[in-house]
Order: C-alpha cells, then structure tokens, then sequence
C-alpha cells in the first residue's frame, strides 16, 4: 500500500485510510521487493489531536505483532532525539531522509532506498514561514541539489542527523511539500515535540546522549 506525499495524503492520514489487515512491516533491504524480517501490524496509533487540513501532529505509530530480532546484522536501531538537540532549525544544519520512491516528479524509478542530503531552512524564514502552521512540532529543510527532493510515497519516512557523537538520530518525518524538484523547502513532523507521546504509547526512551 503507497502512502502518497501530497496534500491529503500525510502520515497520520495514510494511518487511517489503510486497514491495520493490510498493513506489514519489512526490514533489512534497501530493496522493498525483498528484506531479512517481516511482520503485520497489530495496531496503528494516530495522534488524537492529528489535522489532517493543516498537517498538524502529523505523526503515526505502528505496534507490531511480534518483536523484530535485533540481532540480525542487516538491521540497525536508530536514536530519538534527545530535547536539546531535537530542534534541527538553525541554518545549514545537515540532515538526510530517506525514502522508497520517486527523487523528482520526472523520475519513474522506485523501490529501492535513496537518500537526499538537505541543509536545515530557519523556522524564520520567509520561505519556512509561507507554508508550515506550527513551529513548535514542524520544521523545514531544503535539498542540497536542485531538481530532487523527498516526493511521492514518502511520508513518514526519516529525516535523519548524525552527531559529533556518532549517532544517527531521527529527526523529522516526512510530512508535506509543495513540488518535488527542490526549489521550496519540505515540512517535516518535529520528533522531538513528540518524545513524551511516544514514551507513552511505547515505553521507548531510547534517545541520542
């Protein structure tokens, strides 16, 4: 099932219009054709408070049936952001989502796991400013190379940083953009306006030091 990334189509939405039956999670490929683990999805958790119109608390998780086995070495675990550093907003802060599917509204290939550097756009900005609702759970950031961006079928995915402690820590969730050829920033869910929400649906606390 394709989670579009359009209007319309954000995470929590794609949550709701998919049936939890439908739904499985695979790991360990950077081929969506194949991977190491599979499981179904026991439970879809939408944030309550989740607008669709406004792409606020744009955020899901998905309980699974059963634990993944962390000791398969094609598989890695990735940090939440700790407060302090969740904010990612200043100015050319480098960041990488990643994704399944298109890089430009040209580009006919997918199902393969690509990536798209970006630098951080201020929350400040008239850029960041013209199409984000609220700062204090999303942020902005623009691609690094002109003509390719986070596009179609990515939301939800990671927007991930790597720090000077060696960690890589996500960041931000794909929510929306205006096109996919990099010339506007893209909005992304701020995880770390979410750490509690996610504590407590989880009993995850497994944020960057």
């Amino acid at each position: 099932m394709d989670c579009y990334y359009k209007k319309g189509g954000s995470i929590a939405s794609c949550g709701r219009e998919i049936p939890r039956q439908l739904l499985s999670v695979t790991v360990g490929s950077s081929n969506a054709q194949s991977s190491t683990q599979t499981r179904p999805a026991a439970e879809i958790i939408i944030h309550p408070n989740h607008n669709q119109s406004f792409f606020i608390n744009d955020i899901a998780l998905i309980r699974l049936e059963a634990p993944l086995n962390t000791d398969d070495s094609s598989i890695a675990q990735i940090c939440l952001p700790a407060e302090m550093t969740g904010n990612y907003s200043s100015d050319n802060s480098s960041g990488v989502p990643t994704g399944w599917r298109r890089l430009s509204v040209k580009d006919k290939a997918y199902g393969k796991l690509r990536e798209v550097p970006t630098t951080a756009v201020s929350i400040d900005s008239e850029d960041c400013q013209s199409i984000i609702t609220d700062a204090s759970t999303q942020l902005c950031a623009q691609v690094v190379k002109s003509n390719i961006d986070t596009c179609t079928g990515d939301a939800g995915n990671p927007l991930m940083v790597y720090t000077s402690s060696r960690q890589w820590i996500v960041v931000g969730l794909v929510s929306f953009g205006i096109l996919c050829d990099g010339q506007y920033p893209s909005v992304y869910t701020r995880v770390s306006a979410y750490l509690d929400w996610i504590k407590l649906k989880t009993g995850i606390d497994s944020t960057a030091k």
